[in-house]
């Protein structure tokens, strides 16, 4: 979103009287990613008839002369009526009604409305437009026309006249196309017809058939050429004017003739049809075909089958039917009710003609519609596949399915030949084929071709513009001569608007020409996408439109999916629609849209309108569908999906006016130069001394500090910045580089924690960490970021950051610190590279969960943690699984009848292990006890997996004396001692075991920090830096695993999860932390992050640009409530730029951070806790230390309203806001809380009821 969006839309907000602030945030997701593939090119488009293959043109041939046959509909009435007098139409009523209309009472009846017709006075060539209820009428009505030489022009009845919709719009505008034609319509709907020439205030005149007809009237029939109009169908136009196409009696004629020829019709068929009148297939395939060919007909209101799909086949054998039709979606409907066949005793072995048409034909759909049928005789060839339009007089393309081969009919091609002359395949169900139905060969006396973008013809198989011409083609668009241009080639073809290629001289549709999307270059073709959308559960079949949107000024196409969902987990079926097109075809949508069925948009004949939907979205008519999905609970993460890693992103500074002050430097001599000018000099030393502006003190003397800073600001005054720089020298060992980096900033961090204003701290580091090929990794320095990122999360001081400086370049330092010191506070963890400031974020990583771990069968494990509830699930699956020769190490003996005890003989029931106890951190010890393993087993070491740690689970209960300025130098040294010191006596004891693995077990709390756990968050940065070293600079086999939380294992267990939670950490069972150790163990890279939720704003806010796509833009504001409408008026001029959908939240104040600019994953957090307020029930606080708790909840939270149910942490809290939320109840209330009680306790009423236990 562009930054001038974003602040016309708070300018629009803030011009509304009583608004006091506003903000705005985007919320983005993550891209759904798949697994990687080399892509391939397709193959360039050959040269018109180049390798040998025939140009993509074929001629259904002549059509046999018929001196015998009528040359107009006028003509084939009275054929029909003098030759087959009664023969004629059944016509079924939704309601049970039947009646019949032979041709010869049709005859009679269509002259004596002719009769009425003429008296009103229309004349020869006048257009009339219908609005009919009743088939009989309508029937009536066509002829009369015809016999006249009036235009009838069917247009669908409207859903009601009261009111303005899609169909009175569509009536409207046909009438004004039409130049205010009469309108016919039943006596029913007469008054509803005439009121709507009030509501338009036009002339407007309407008449009934029944108030027309003179009885016994003959009067002549109007002498009708072959080449005179005789009937005008109604099509969708972009506009939203329908456009009119003309027909003359030709084209119809020849049409019926063909299809007649093709398929065998004659004068013997029966033939039925449920599909409207108003449809080019219910009145020219059927109504005019049957007259012309004078068979038998049945013709059945819409409503008949909508209400009960299975009686299409009870009317199938109870007429005999012969023939029939309907679109795809009647064959789904059809076969859901496959289930209640059971009952029928049908005879369907009369049916030899059902054309599926109207709309795309999914294979498996018709294949499972004749499955269905077999038992009841329908011939296994019945089912033909049809293509028609309006503009070529209806199906005039048929091929053939077959019950008995399923590929018949099909043709297979590999994707990525679409773009070429395409791969014809076997059939096969797989990601790189796709299977079309082909739509065959055309009529007698129509031609088609398939051309490219500048109509040149294309050879067959390549996909191009399908072009019609021939004796079934409309005269034009009646009154659109534009639409006609466009529409027509300088040599007479007509542009069908389709997309296809033509095989062995057979058809095959690939999409609509006006719908290819073009995503970044890429064409894609919709059925493709809409027939993978399909396949999801909780999308109906037909009811799915992949569409491109290039809109809002956007630069590209972007992929919009819309979807009528069968299910009510509509957010659950929007994941799986992404998650498959990501699969399939690498495609992320821009948007995936639920839409009611009753607004899904589609022409009478069945056809989507694409357009229509993409005009909706832009309305603004799908926002609260959107914004429902934003606000849905949210599904479990799939375990697929939870995997990340590291990777480094450019990022330039944004400078910030910052007065300079007092500026101390902690640095070294050597490199004291290169950090630029400053007040006092800090160097390392054993005691404290001054001489002038420089001091020296020990790292590690936490008085020294005390004494420094005192000292300065008596002498110098406040302190604005300081400059720890110690740790940009080169570690000379493991202990001076701890020392020189996070036990110095600990304990500086602590120092400055305690004064009132605190200064800004920068921390330089060189060889900090690994950014790109060529660093090197000062590996003591690694347990800085997340001692780092912790006190930023606790809020330490008002603004901290780590600067890697490039080694290799001390010339830059100066200019890269001033660079720094004018930064905005953007990013906690910078490094700077060849001139180019870098940020770490993360990359989602597509992991197969059923790869094969890099684990050897029967090998030697040594697995560090003991028999800890995790290493004892691994343990355990090692023996079951590999045979593994086991080496467990843990911190102390096991005691006779302990629980360690009881795990460790029912390991051994399972295969071969050996327990020591030992110091991790003893080199020698764990040296001896490693080839004291491989003696025994007469094998060399395959792996270590490093789980110990010491247990910090009892900090819960104390967490603000955990803080990085309260923590204890031996809370620092216990953890440091498994994970900093362990590692580096397992690096000595892997030293001369070469292709041994390594398997660190980190936490994301190391990437992250982790509020009163900063010595843990240390610990296991170390961990991940170490791993960079051993794995990237080394070459070493390395995996280190960075995990959220194992819940039913390990120190974990039990402890509080909703905190974890809402920064996106998903808990782990032990079966989703095995599986994913073993997918990880598959993969080659050096670190992952698990159990990462991509929705959470606080990870989402994590990624790297190129895997996050926007989702709405929430625009907060505080002070006086405002209606949305009025906002969104206020606004309406942004809103249409806006590419995403557009929420307005009212909150008590914007949640800003501690330098004081907008919170923006905070204000994400408070607009949808807003929103899922207002879709749950609201719990009043009920007693008057829930109402005081609530009111400091709303203080510090930003929220008006807060009810005794609602959870801190899923109102935007989090650690920062618990240590202030718990010191404004601490310094209000007469009674005290601790942090760690929030957390376990997380709601006003629950809180409430632990603080009145403790009175």
């Amino acid at each position: 979103m562009s930054s001038e969006l974003m602040a016309d839309l708070a300018e629009a907000v803030r011009a509304q009287p009583g608004v006091a602030d506003v903000a705005c945030a985007v919320r983005k997701e993550a891209r759904t990613v798949r697994t990687e593939q080399a892509p391939t090119a397709p193959e360039p488009v050959p040269e018109t008839g180049s390798d040998g293959l025939p140009l993509a043109e074929v001629h259904g041939g002549e059509l046999p002369a018929d001196p015998t046959a009528p040359k107009t509909l006028a003509q084939a009435l009275r054929l029909a009526a003098e030759l087959a007098p009664d023969r004629g139409t059944v016509l079924l009523t939704a309601e049970g009604g039947e009646s019949f209309q032979s041709y010869a009472e049709l005859f009679t009846e269509a002259r004596e409305l002719l009769a009425g017709l003429r008296k009103k006075g229309l004349l020869p060539g006048d257009s009339v437009l219908f609005q009919f209820a009743d088939n009989r009428n309508f029937v009536t009505a066509f002829w009369a026309c015809v016999l006249g030489g009036f235009v009838p022009t069917p247009c669908g009845v409207p859903l009601g006249f009261d009111r303005e919709n899609a169909g009175t719009r569509k009536l409207r505008n046909a009438w004004e196309l039409l130049e205010h034609p009469v309108v016919l319509t039943d006596s029913g709907l007469l008054d509803a017809v005439n009121g709507l020439g009030q509501s338009w205030h036009a002339e407007f005149t309407a008449y009934c058939n029944e108030e027309l007809r003179k009885p016994s009237a003959q009067p002549d029939l109007f002498p009708a050429e072959p080449d005179d109009p005789v009937v005008q169908l109604l099509t969708s136009g972009s506009t939203g004017v329908p456009k009119c196409v003309r027909h003359a009696n030709a084209s119809i004629v020849a049409r019926t003739l063909a299809s007649a020829a093709a398929n065998g019709f004659d004068e013997h068929d029966v033939s039925l049809n449920w599909i409207p009148l108003d449809h080019v297939g219910g009145v020219i395939m059927h109504n005019v075909g049957n007259v012309v060919l004078r068979n038998h007909h049945v013709n059945a209101e819409t409503d008949a089958f909508l209400a009960d799909p299975l009686v299409w086949m009870d009317w199938v054998h109870r007429f005999r039917v012969t023939n029939t039709w309907a679109p795809n979606f009647a064959f789904s409907l059809f076969n859901d009710n496959a289930h209640r066949v059971a009952d029928r005793d049908w005879d369907l072995s009369c049916l030899r003609h059902i054309c599926n048409g109207g709309e795309a034909v999914v294979t498996r759909t018709a294949q499972r519609f004749l499955e269905v049928l077999r038992p009841f005789g329908l011939p296994a060839d019945s089912l033909l596949p049809t293509f028609g339009m309006s503009e070529i007089a209806s199906g005039t393309i048929y091929s053939t399915l077959s019950g008995d081969d399923p590929t018949q009919g099909t043709i297979s091609v590999e994707k990525t030949s679409l773009g070429g002359r395409l791969r014809v395949v076997e059939h096969r169900d797989t990601p790189e084929v796709i299977t079309f139905t082909e739509v065959g060969r055309p009529l007698p006396g129509l031609r088609m071709r398939i051309v490219d973008d500048r109509n040149r013809p294309l050879p067959e198989d390549h996909v191009g513009r399908l072009q019609f011409s021939g004796s079934t083609m409309m005269t034009g668009y009646y009154r659109n001569p534009e639409a006609n241009r466009k529409s027509y080639t300088e040599d007479g073809w007509f542009n069908s608007g389709d997309l296809g290629f033509i095989h062995d001289g057979r058809l095959t549709l690939t999409g609509r020409d006006s719908d290819l999307i073009v995503v970044q270059g890429v064409n894609y073709l919709n059925f493709d996408i809409e027939s993978i959308v399909e396949q999801v559960p909780g999308t109906e079949v037909t009811f799915v439109a992949a569409c491109g949107d290039s809109g809002a000024g956007a630069e590209t196409e972007k992929l919009v999916v819309f979807f009528v969902p069968t299910s009510p987990d509509v957010a659950g079926t929007v994941t799986r629609i992404k998650a498959r097109l990501a699969d399939e075809i690498g495609l992320q949508p821009h948007l995936v849209v639920p839409v009611e069925r009753s607004r899904f948009p589609k022409t009478n004949s069945g056809k989507i309108q694409r357009s229509q939907l993409i005009a909706d979205l832009h309305a603004g008519k799908f926002d609260d569908a959107l914004r429902d999905l934003v606000d849905a609970p949210d599904e479990p993460v799939d375990s697929s999906e939870w995997f990340f890693e590291r990777v480094w992103t450019e990022q330039s500074i944004v400078e910030t006016d910052r007065a300079e002050g007092v500026r101390v430097l902690f640095a070294d001599e050597e490199h004291e130069q290169r950090f630029g000018q400053h007040t006092v000099v800090v160097v390392p030393g054993t005691r404290f001394s001054q001489n002038d502006g420089r001091f020296s003190i020990d790292p590690e003397n936490s008085s020294h500090y005390h004494d420094l800073f005192a000292a300065v600001r008596q002498q110098f005054g406040p302190v604005d910045t300081v400059l720890h720089a110690w740790a940009a020298a080169p570690s000379p060992n493991l202990d001076a580089g701890l020392r020189a980096g996070p036990y110095s900033v600990r304990l500086l961090l602590a120092e400055l924690a305690s004064g009132a204003d605190g200064p800004a701290v920068l921390v330089f580091t060189a060889n900090g960490l690994w950014v790109r090929e060529g660093d090197a990794v000062d590996v003591p320095k690694s347990a800085l970021p997340g001692l780092v990122r912790t006190a930023v999360a606790e809020g330490t001081v008002p603004l901290l950051r780590q600067v890697d400086l490039p080694a290799e370049n001390p010339e830059r330092w100066a200019g890269i610190v001033r660079s720094e010191l004018a930064a905005a506070p953007d990013a906690d963890v910078v490094a700077h590279r060849a001139g180019i400031r870098l940020v770490p974020r993360l990359r989602p990583v597509p992991l197969d969960l059923d790869g094969a771990p890099d684990l050897v069968q029967g090998g030697v494990y040594a697995i560090t943690g003991g028999l800890g509830g995790i290493a004892y699930q691994i343990a355990e699956y090692l023996l079951a699984t590999y045979q593994a020769r086991l080496l467990l190490i843990g911190r102390s003996p096991i005691s006779e009848g302990s629980v360690k005890a009881e795990r460790l003989a029912d390991l051994r029931m399972l295969g071969e292990v050996e327990y020591r106890s030992l110091d991790i951190g003893d080199t020698a010890a764990l040296h001896s006890a490693v080839a004291q393993a491989e003696r025994r087993w007469e094998r060399p070491l395959s792996g270590i997996l490093h789980l110990a740690s010491n247990d910090v689970s009892q900090q819960w209960a104390r967490l603000e004396e955990h803080t990085v300025a309260r923590a204890s130098r031996i809370e620092f040294a216990e953890t440091y001692r498994a994970k900093v010191h362990g590692t580096m006596a397992i690096a000595e004891v892997l030293r001369n075991r070469p292709d041994t693995l390594l398997v660190l077990f980190s936490s994301v709390n190391g990437e992250f920090g982790g509020s009163s756990f900063g010595a843990y968050s240390s610990a296991n940065s170390f961990l991940n830096g170490f791993a960079d070293y051993w794995g990237r600079e080394q070459g070493r086999p390395v995996r280190c695993l960075s995990w959220s939380m194992w819940t039913g294992s390990g120190m974990n267990q039990g402890s509080p999860s909703a905190a974890a939670a809402s920064r996106g950490f998903v808990p782990i069972d032990d079966a989703g932390g095995l599986a994913s150790l073993l997918a990880a163990l598959g993969q080659e890279r050096v670190n992952l992050l698990i159990g990462l939720d991509r929705r959470n704003e606080h990870i989402v806010a994590e990624l790297a640009p190129e895997h996050l796509r926007s989702t709405e833009i929430v625009v907060a504001y505080s002070g006086d409530v405002v209606e949305e409408q009025v906002l969104r008026t206020q606004a309406a001029s942004v809103l249409a730029r806006s590419e995403v959908p557009v929420r307005f939240t009212h909150v008590a104040q914007i949640p800003r951070d501690p330098a004081g600019a907008v919170d923006q994953a905070a204000l994400l957090a408070v607009a949808r806790a807003e929103s899922q307020r207002g879709r749950r029930k609201y719990a009043e606080p009920e007693t008057e230390l829930e109402r005081k708790l609530a009111a400091i909840w709303g203080d510090v939270l930003g929220h008006e309203r807060i009810g005794r149910d609602d959870a801190f942490f899923e109102l935007g809290g989090n650690s920062l806001r618990a240590a202030q939320l718990v010191a404004r109840i601490n310094g209000s209330l007469p009674m005290r809380v601790a942090v760690h009680q929030l957390y376990d306790h997380p709601t006003v009423g629950r809180l409430a009821k632990v603080l009145e236990a403790s009175r």
